[in-house]
């Protein structure tokens, strides 16, 4: 009996149409030189897997973002050659994991300081303007 429904499985599923399908990896915390888009070599930039998927011949790609906060340096362009007829691009978090794509900028090394009244204060290098504040995720008050 068990060789009658492996001979059906195998039937069935060799009728089936295969369909290609490419996956890629992104992690804010991995990669390195060696990085290839693999889930052990995940690229560390969403726009270098959109280049690698756009090189894919499959019709289904997949773009899993590992959990972490993604800063946006430039405009992600999708066309339609990304996506449309016949070609789809999913780019979704990793099943279990939150990825955050963020179109801030990290402040790094700031040097916090007291100012008066219990606000701090620190210099930043930057010619941008700065509208908002996010201190660990939550939004902060900015001195005027």
């Amino acid at each position: 009996m068990k060789h009658i429904f492996f001979a059906v499985f195998a039937s069935l599923a060799m009728a089936m149409p295969l369909k290609a399908q490419s996956v890629y990896y992104v992690s804010p915390q991995q990669g390195g030189e060696m990085e290839d888009g693999t889930l052990n070599r995940p690229y560390t930039q969403i726009e270098k897997a959109v280049k690698a998927a756009r090189t894919s011949s499959d019709k289904e790609v997949t773009i899993y973002l590992r959990g972490g906060t993604y800063y946006w340096q430039n405009t992600l362009m999708l066309t339609p050659a990304d996506g449309g007829e016949g070609r789809s691009l999913r780019i979704c978090s990793y099943p279990g994991e939150k990825a955050i794509i963020s179109g801030g900028k990290l402040l790094e090394g700031l040097e916090w300081q007291p100012y008066k009244r219990g606000i701090l204060k620190a210099r930043l290098e930057t010619t941008e303007a700065i509208d908002l504040l996010l201190v660990d995720g939550e939004f902060r008050p900015m001195a005027r």
